[in-house]
This record gives structure tokens, C-alpha cells and sequence, in this order.
């Protein structure tokens, strides 16, 4: 029995929201599927949607917005440690908890 409270009471993993600008290395005269490490950044987001951590990612403007499951900011920040476009300064990444206050329905076909 308390195995099973204490199950309860284990914390989920936590949301956080990565908000993705330009970094230094961003080359004005390029596209963004040009950049020099773009398709490392796509293939590191797709393998965070794969595994189940990527919950929700866009854009607005040239600025991008990801939430991902992790439990901690560290671990977050793990993911994206493969990404050599963030490690490389490409692009930057910034790192918040993400609390929900009101919740509504996404669907892909909207």
C-alpha cells in the first residue's frame, strides 16, 4: 500500500518550454533550411517526437517554441545537447518550466 501512495506522489515529468532564436553563428544571407547544421537540429527533433518527449513545437515570427517532458532543467537541456545547431550557436536555446493555467485541444487538423 505505501508503494502505491508513494507511486502517486512521485512527481511526472515536467514541461518546459524552449524558445529557439537566432544564435551568433546565424548566417543573415541564408535560409533557414541552409544553415549550416540544420538538418542535425530536424533530426534531433524529430528523435525528441519519436521517444515521446517533444509534446508540441511551432513557430511564430523567427522565433520557435518546443515543450518537452523532462524531469528536470538539466535533463532538458540534455536533449538538446546533441543538437550541434545549439551547440555551434546557430541558433540559441532558452529553457522554461511550463505551467498550464487553462487547457484546450489540439489537433493536427486544425
Amino acid at each position: 500500500m505505501l508503494m502505491l501512495l508513494l507511486g502517486l506522489l512521485a512527481p511526472a515529468d515536467t514541461l518546459f518550454a524552449v524558445t529557439i532564436r537566432t544564435g551568433p553563428a546565424w548566417d543573415q544571407a541564408k535560409l533557414p533550411s541552409e544553415q549550416v547544421h540544420f538538418r542535425t537540429h530536424s533530426q534531433n527533433l524529430m528523435k525528441l517526437r519519436q521517444d515521446g518527449r517533444l509534446v508540441l513545437g511551432g513557430r511564430y515570427g523567427d522565433v520557435g517554441l518546443i515543450l518537452v517532458r523532462a524531469a528536470d532543467e538539466a535533463e532538458a537541456r540534455g536533449l538538446f545537447a546533441a543538437d550541434s545547431s545549439i551547440a555551434r550557436g546557430v541558433f540559441r536555446a532558452e529553457f522554461q518550466v511550463w505551467r498550464t493555467i487553462f487547457d484546450g485541444t489540439l489537433s493536427p487538423n486544425r
